[in-house]
């Protein structure tokens, strides 16, 4: 019974991944087709979109996928290389999707604030040249520490040697040097110094012998790939992929706000409206307000639990259970599916792009499928009407044609009958 629940909570959990996989890639997508099709999203500062919709779509196709392989399974199916790699994508693309994030709020300030001044600085190669350095920044953070084992707490990914020693009925495991064994003149093994291998499924310290050797030799046939982070790689990483970056577009956004209240308050003085005309900017100042918070809420509601953890656990590693990292894991996950949403949904402009593109394509589709289901009603109307004209019932009453033979054809003869009125031959 235990076993079915256990079963039955993994499809649903699985379900659910899956959708928000799904939901993640086809956004991105969407919001990469929708710049490329219409004219009036290409522009300079829909280039960091661009770059955004790319790394989450690295992170839903690639991350995402392997990350719901591991946790489904339970074990890291795919070697010790590929966990690596698959380590180092998923830090790179995180960190990528979080500075684009970061550069489209500085886009966006500085294109309001000072819109004259934009068009000086941002050109076409700047971009480019801010997009390139972001993705850099990104590798450097990740693939660089994690190729040359900076990462780890320990030097060495697997264990050459393990020693195994038979107490009164316990088992003890631990990896040491050859000098940390003294054999004593009683010929007992001494074990002067000991470290215990820690992982988030080996036991370690002491523990009954036959409880310890089924999760060693499950840990041998199940091998993990969880990141294993120094205190030192997780502060710095978690300060250049996500506090300072954090920091930086909460001052952006927040100074943006006041702005925009003080650039609506001089048009009100000026314009002086009718108090239709304020409540209708009101209504714009209550939804400006609401919208920035959305964006910066979503993102500081995804992004700050899981670094939090993930600069503690380094600290101390038994104080967080695993469950609740891949949790907070995957809700940072989740924004990749939700920023399509927030920075495209709510543009006009991109929503009327998408609508183009979802209700152009079903039409096109349903077009083609009513087209041949047209073709297919013709030719089955043609057939009976090729098998009636065929047979002629013997009190047909043949008469002459009807239109003279102007074109040296054939005439065209009538036939008249109960069961067919005319038909041509």
């Amino acid at each position: 019974m235990l076993s079915e629940d256990v079963s039955w909570i993994r499809y649903l959990v699985g379900s659910v991944l899956t959708a928000i996989i799904f939901t993640a890639i086809s956004g991105n997508v969407l919001v990469c087709w929708a710049i490329c099709a219409d004219r009036r999203l290409r522009k300079l500062g829909n280039l960091f979109i661009v770059s955004l919709a790319v790394a989450d779509l690295l992170v839903s196709g690639i991350v995402m996928t392997f990350a719901l392989a591991n946790d489904l399974m339970g074990y890291w199916a795919f070697g010790p290389q590929f966990c690596d790699a698959w380590i180092a994508m998923d830090v790179m693309c995180s960190t990528a999707s979080i500075l684009n994030l970061c550069a489209i709020s500085l886009d966006r300030f500085i294109h309001i604030k000072d819109p004259l001044r934009y068009c000086r600085w941002m050109s076409k190669r700047v971009v480019l040249a801010v997009i390139a350095a972001m993705w850099m920044l990104s590798a450097m953070v990740s693939f660089v520490p994690i190729s040359l084992g900076w990462h780890r707490s320990f030097q060495s990914e697997s264990i050459d040697e393990m020693i195994v020693v038979h107490t009164e009925g316990r088992v003890e495991i631990g990896s040491a040097p050859p000098e940390a064994l003294v054999l004593e003149s009683n010929g007992t093994l001494n074990w002067t110094e000991l470290t215990f291998v820690t992982t988030s499924s080996m036991v370690s310290g002491t523990s009954t012998g036959s409880e310890v050797v089924t999760d060693l030799q499950r840990d041998l046939h199940q091998p993990k790939c969880e990141m294993d982070l120094t205190k030192e790689y997780a502060v710095s990483s978690s300060l250049i992929s996500f506090c300072i970056p954090c920091m930086v577009m909460i001052a952006l956004y927040c100074r943006l706000y006041f702005y925009a209240r003080k650039h609506v308050k001089s048009i009100r003085a000026l314009n002086k409206p009718l108090n239709g005309g304020a409540v209708q900017h009101q209504a714009h100042d209550h939804k400006a307000a609401v919208t920035l918070g959305i964006i910066v809420g979503v993102f500081l509601f995804c992004w700050v639990p899981f670094f939090a953890v993930n600069i503690a656990a380094p600290f101390c590693k038994t104080c967080i259970p695993e469950i609740v990292f891949k949790v907070l894991t995957w809700l940072g996950y989740f924004n990749s599916a939700l920023n399509p949403i927030i920075y495209s949904i709510f543009n006009t402009e991109f929503r009327d792009a998408f609508r183009k593109i979802i209700t152009t394509h079903f039409l096109v589709f349903s077009s083609c499928s009513q087209r041949d289901s047209i073709r297919s009603r013709h030719a089955q109307h043609q057939q009976q009407n090729n098998n009636s004209c065929n047979y002629v019932p013997a009190n047909c009453n043949l008469l002459l044609p009807i239109h003279p033979n102007q074109n040296n054809q054939e005439p065209r003869i009538l036939v008249k009958s109960p069961m067919v009125e005319s038909c041509q031959v």
